[in-house]
């Protein structure tokens, strides 16, 4: 069986560097990852809107809840759905874009002469 304290009780005041560094570290590990990229932003995103229409559609015919919330409700799914419709905008884009460079380079397979010409124009360009 092992204690549970409450987290605010303990006083890191009396730790020194090391105990702190070893303690963050073990901290750490149990938490999820910072990085940016192992977040789904899409994901992330839908839920995001789905749980903000559930609560709409939660407070809508609840008299109590002031209508300045619901109107709140409604533009930050609005603003969801904004930054849903930028999303699929811009993985349209990459997507687009990462099927032109490979028929570049498909092409180029096909055409090795043309390289060092594509290489000249697109220096330039850059």
């Amino acid at each position: 069986m092992s204690l549970v304290i409450p987290s605010d009780s303990v006083n890191i005041e009396t730790f020194d560097v090391g105990e702190l560094l070893r303690l963050r570290d073990r901290i750490n590990a149990k938490l999820p990852s910072g990085a940016i990229e192992d977040i789904n932003l899409s994901s992330e995103l839908v839920l995001t809107f789905r749980s903000a229409k559930a609560l709409l559609e939660s407070a809508a015919d609840d008299d109590d809840t002031p209508l300045s919330q619901k109107s709140a409700i409604v533009n930050s799914l609005n603003s969801l759905l904004k930054n849903l419709a930028d999303l699929q905008k811009s993985l349209y884009s990459v997507e687009r874009q990462q099927k032109l460079e490979a028929a570049l380079v498909e092409a180029l397979k096909k055409f090795p002469e043309l390289i060092s010409a594509f290489f000249e124009e697109y220096e330039k360009e850059c």
